[in-house]
């Protein structure tokens, strides 16, 4: 089974956040790269960031719905076993240096192919010293 409700299309599924075996084939960690690149709004100043080693965690919350874990955590409307879209949100966070930060999470989508997941995540960053607008990917292989 897919989805309970994938026989009712993509609007169905979203209207009633269909839960089920979708969900369950994302669930799990997966170890890639993850790299960003943007423009720091108040400046025009462009930037690419150094493909990084990461480990990310998709979970489920107590009622099925799979989501990215970490300081900000980001939901995924799951469309099928290969393919989830990230829901936009607003949430705070403190960067590793300490500096308190806004991110607005505007749109997203994640890819799997068994055991590869991938996603592209594009956000506003707000903090007391920029702006910043992002789109960052992550590129990497389930490990459990």
């Amino acid at each position: 089974m897919l989805q309970k409700c994938a026989s009712f299309g993509l609007l169905a599924g979203i209207v009633a956040g269909c839960t089920g075996a979708a969900e369950d084939a994302f669930a799990g960690r997966y170890s890639g790269t993850y790299t960003c690149r943007g423009e720091n709004l108040d400046t025009g100043a462009r930037f690419e960031g150094d493909p990084i080693d990461s480990t990310i965690a998709i979970e489920l919350d107590s009622t099925g719905r799979a989501f990215l874990a970490g300081s900000c955590t980001i939901y995924l409307e799951v469309i099928g076993a290969t393919r989830a879209e990230i829901v936009p949100r607003s949430c705070s966070g403190t960067t590793d240096e300490g500096e308190a930060f806004t991110a607005e999470i505007r749109e997203g989508v994640v890819s799997r192919r068994e055991p590869r997941l991938g996603y592209v995540v594009s956000s506003i960053n707000t903090s007391a010293s920029s702006r910043i607008a992002a789109t960052c990917e992550f590129d990497g292989e389930r490990v459990e």
